[in-house]
């Protein structure tokens, strides 16, 4: 990917960042969320995990047939550096790839910890940061980036909701 690419698409991880900040983020909302990115995956034939946080409390977790512990361990490690960073961990790979280097390596961060790969995103009430999303999984085309942009997806449906209620 080139230095261009991978600025582009720190554009567009802040644009998607941006557009999916939510008007109110609770237990309840994070179990419509959790439950929303279920039913999509097994819509889609997808085996993922996924885990949202409220603050440092895991409020949702779900593994579909198919997923393993190691799952779990890509969800808290990509939920942990969300949490570090404040920004996706897709944006976290990117961002460091930007400067030709790479996260595992480059970072000093211990990589039993954090995870800088598709899958881990912020939740965001009126700019704060309220919450975690985490998603693992096995796909089928898309990688990283289909990882990425499961959690917008349901922010996004989630976000169209609140809007209607209002």
């Amino acid at each position: 990917m080139s230095i261009t690419s991978v600025q582009e698409e720190l554009s567009r991880i802040d644009r998607e960042e941006e557009l999916a900040e939510v008007e109110r983020f609770g237990h309840a909302e994070a179990l419509r969320v959790g439950q929303w990115i279920v039913d999509n995956a097994i819509a889609d034939n997808r085996v993922i995990a996924v885990t949202i946080f409220l603050g440092e409390q895991r409020v949702f977790h779900a593994a579909l047939a198919g997923t393993n512990h190691d799952n779990d361990l890509w969800l808290d490690r990509k939920a942990n550096l969300v949490k570090m960073y404040g920004r996706s961990s897709y944006y976290v790979k990117n961002l460091f790839l930007s400067y030709g280097r790479d996260f595992f390596t480059d970072s000093l961060h211990d990589p039993h910890v954090l995870a800088a790969a598709g899958g881990g995103f912020p939740v965001r009430v009126r700019g704060s940061l309220v919450g975690v999303i985490a998603v693992s999984g096995a796909w089928t085309d898309g990688g990283e980036r289909a990882e990425h942009e499961l959690p917008i997806a349901a922010l996004s449906a989630l976000r169209a909701t609140q809007v209607l209620e209002v």
